[in-house]
């Protein structure tokens, strides 16, 4: 079974938290937060994704909004509403690849959908 958990990039000081994610704690107090070592940490609500359950071939872990490349092909991963998927960037753009372990094995982490934004152009 995979570990549900959460990143979010922190108001405070930009940086990424990873935990359980919560929202609408103590009614809209912290309106979107993640919990992590004993601690809600106010994020910025665009940047929640969830942990897939996979890592790169390099054993990074992966999560929903990161951009993955192999052989020139680069993906973004994005979760459609029953599962994670990988959507083609660049002209195999309407391609999609369900994420499997034996898939992405070969698969890097590059970056974000947040912070590298330039990597989402063809």
């Amino acid at each position: 079974m995979r570990e549900i958990k959460f990143r979010g990039i922190s108001e405070d000081n930009s940086e990424w938290v990873y935990g359980y994610y919560l929202s609408d704690i103590a009614t809209t107090i912290i309106p979107y937060a993640i919990y992590a070592k004993q601690k809600f940490h106010k994020v910025v609500p665009e940047s929640i994704g969830q942990f897939t359950g996979l890592h790169d071939k390099n054993g990074k872990e992966i999560y929903e909004g990161d951009i993955l490349k192999c052989d020139g092909l680069r993906i973004v991963i994005q979760y459609s509403g029953c599962a994670f998927e990988g959507r083609y960037l660049g002209p195999q753009k309407d391609l999609w690849s369900p994420i499997r372990n034996n898939n992405y094995l070969q698969w890097v982490v590059i970056g974000n959908i947040h912070q590298n934004p330039e990597l989402l152009k063809p």
